[in-house]
């Protein structure tokens, strides 16, 4: 009795603050073993005697940092730490910048979160106290306009009061805390830095660190303590990242499979599918299932008439290696190469498909289970007033809403600037104009499928007012554009039956 459980994500990092809080060791520890992309520690960390904490506070359009950390020497001199905590490892909560990088529709990825820190930092430093804080607009200008529509700023006053305790810092360092391995090296792929402009120049400012390097450093401690409690329900084992000598594996493409193989592959999707909110996407040579844009299970074959299943090799559950035998191996093509541990069956094997089956579902839980829905920093789309939309936008509306009500069932409501679809009073759906003869289809960030890229390609933006305001990732269409209506209406509905709307009514 009176145990405490911290949920998820936050409360991993609640976890650690309480563990290391009246202990100074601790917390020169948790400094210590942190990474940093320059290759070299600061020498304020040894003359650290004690540290304060803000968790989770707002920094109003520079987002929501997980943690602050304020590091004091003895003479006063106080030094800013920036942390951004996932569950996973950096590279799966990061922006690829090759393929779809761009911070219009921006997102919680790590890389983005810790470079609107450091642009926090950069205006914060160039203000008066008490005064707006907003980023110079040369600076932007020069560094940030080409990628993100959004001059950043804080007007809010209690905000304001809140970053005053950064005053007469000596420096400000951004970290990243994740679920990496205790060898990963920080910032090693340059495709996923954070986008700060000038990264040569500043990356000495930037560090990672994992809970396997605090453990190592016996900062935390996985079976004890608030952080323990968390870590056993919410943190896998520690992402393999570091492992170069891993070998390819190449997928056979399906036309040559055996009836044999088909049949047991169906079989685990089947399981898989029936007992989890995500579907298989078919691909030349496998099937795969992805959670919010991230491939964490692969069945393929190999010509041996045997079947492979690989998950993901980030956050495993406790015990994956008694299932997972035939070995770690990387899956994909470039920098999208990830590392997914295997097990090898035969088709005829039922007993091993129902309990790889089992497993896999329970890894997707647990995967989910610390993903839940966190603001997010974007720009806000404001709705228009439905007095004030034009005939054609009416009517290319109720087209969209017509073909979405007849195929699910469910019913849209009507609001002043806005037709919205709930579940249990959730908006998942809205349905809205712009005032250039435009139609706006935004689709509730949370839980998208991994295609959604495809659809909404208008960007990532907060809709609504206050606390209640929340990310949708939207699509924008002209009124007359038949054919986008009929594409994102079949989206649409396939979306809703994903969530088992459609089944409720």
């Amino acid at each position: 009795m009176g145990n405490i459980l911290f949920y998820g994500e936050r409360g991993i990092v609640n976890g650690i603050v309480l563990d290391i809080k009246n202990h100074p060791s601790k917390q020169k520890g948790f400094l210590k073993a942190i990474r940093f992309a320059g290759g070299n520690s600061p020498e304020w960390i040894d003359n650290i005697t004690g540290a304060d904490f803000i968790v989770e506070p707002s920094l109003s359009e520079f987002g929501n940092p997980d943690l602050i950390m304020i590091a004091y020497e003895p003479d006063n001199k106080k030094h800013v730490l920036f942390i951004e905590a996932k569950t996973h490892c950096y590279q799966d909560e990061a922006i690829d910048k090759t393929s779809s990088f761009n911070i219009r529709g921006s997102t919680s990825a790590i890389n983005f979160q810790l470079a609107l820190k450091f642009r926090f930092a950069e205006a914060f430093k160039k203000v008066e106290r008490n005064d707006y804080i907003i980023e110079c607009q040369e600076y932007y200008q020069n560094n940030y306009e080409s990628q993100d529509k959004l001059r950043r700023r804080i007007k809010n006053k209690v905000v304001i009061e809140i970053c005053d305790r950064f005053r007469n810092a000596q420096d400000f360092w951004f970290v990243a805390l994740t679920n990496d391995s205790d060898n990963a090296i920080p910032y090693a792929d340059s495709d996923f830095l954070p986008p700060i402009g000038d990264w040569e120049n500043n990356k000495s400012r930037f560090g990672l660190v994992s809970y396997a390097m605090l453990e190592k450093e016996d900062v935390i401690n996985r079976n004890r303590g608030y952080f323990g409690a968390a870590a056993k329900v919410f943190l896998g084992s520690p992402a393999d990242t570091g492992c170069p000598e891993a070998k390819p594996l190449e997928p056979i493409n399906r036309i040559k499979w055996t009836d044999e193989q088909r049949v047991a592959a169906n079989k685990l999707i089947d399981v898989i599918q029936a007992a989890t909110d995500y579907e298989f996407d078919v691909q030349n040579g496998s099937y795969s299932l992805s959670v919010n844009g991230i491939a964490l299970i692969k069945i393929l074959t190999q010509n041996d008439n045997s079947i492979i299943l690989g998950l993901r090799n980030d956050g495993l559950p406790e015990g994956w290696k008694k299932y997972f035998t035939y070995g770690i191996f990387n899956i994909g093509v470039a920098n999208k190469r990830k590392l997914f541990a295997f097990a090898k069956f035969d088709p005829k094997d039922d007993q091993a498909i129902e309990r790889l089956s089992e497993y896999a579902i329970r890894y997707i839980d647990f995967r989910g289970s610390a993903e839940i829905e966190r603001p997010i920093t974007c720009p806000i789309l404001r709705t228009i007033n439905r007095t004030k939309w034009t005939d054609e936008q009416h009517a290319a509306v109720n087209r969209l809403i017509d073909a979405i009500q007849t195929a699910t069932g469910c019913k849209f409501d009507e609001y002043s600037g806005s037709y919205s679809l709930s579940d249990n009073r959730e908006t998942l759906i809205k349905a809205f104009t712009q005032d250039d003869n435009c139609i706006i289809l935004g689709i509730r960030y949370s839980r998208l499928p991994a295609d959604y890229s495809k659809y909404l390609t208008y960007g990532t933006y907060n809709i609504g007012a206050g606390n209640r305001m929340k990310a949708f990732v939207c699509a924008k269409f002209g009124a007359k554009d038949n054919q986008a209506i009929e594409r994102l209406s079949e989206y649409a509905i396939r979306y809703i039956k994903k969530q088992g709307l459609g089944e409720k009514i």
